[in-house]
């Protein structure tokens, strides 16, 4: 009788445990970040991003900068961002974004106080930009030479 009992007791623990583990948690995006998402769209846009999510990031936490950094360091590195201010030029030297990623949107990207979106596109091995809107005074230009950065001064 009582390793009955004891079995009853296993098999409605089993029972529990297994509801337990059957269960899923999913993260809840707050209501005003899932609709900032929205109106951004499947854009690579840090800026925006980084201002929907700060208010739920520590503040003074070095961490926390570096990483809201590290998709905009990488863009920089992908496409050989630089920006020549003198001459309200952005330049896009060598820009060497994987074979898979097509087309790369970048919008709202700043140089002083003028703004560009621009698409760069991958076909095979060409490379092109295509300008989508400016606001001010802003030029994109792409380099292609394994010295322009140097003849620049950007290395």
């Amino acid at each position: 009788m009582k390793s009955a009992l004891i079995r009853r007791a296993l098999g409605a623990g089993a029972a529990v445990v297994t509801a337990v583990v059957a269960t899923t948690a999913q993260a809840q995006v707050p209501k005003d970040i899932a609709e900032g998402l929205k109106k951004i769209g499947q854009i690579v846009d840090p800026a925006c991003t980084a201002k929907l999510y700060r208010p739920l990031m520590p503040k003074n936490d070095f961490n926390t900068y570096w990483a809201a950094g590290a998709p905009v360091w990488m863009l920089q590195a992908m496409l050989g961002l630089h920006f020549d201010h003198a001459a309200r030029r952005i330049l896009l030297i060598n820009p060497d974004p994987p074979a898979s990623a097509g087309r790369i949107i970048v919008r709202n990207l700043m140089l002083g106080d003028a703004s560009i979106d621009f698409a760069l596109c991958q076909d095979g091995k060409a490379v092109s930009v295509q300008v989508l809107r400016t606001r001010g005074d802003v030029q994109i230009s792409l380099l292609f030479d394994a010295s322009a950065g140097h003849q620049l001064g950007f290395d």
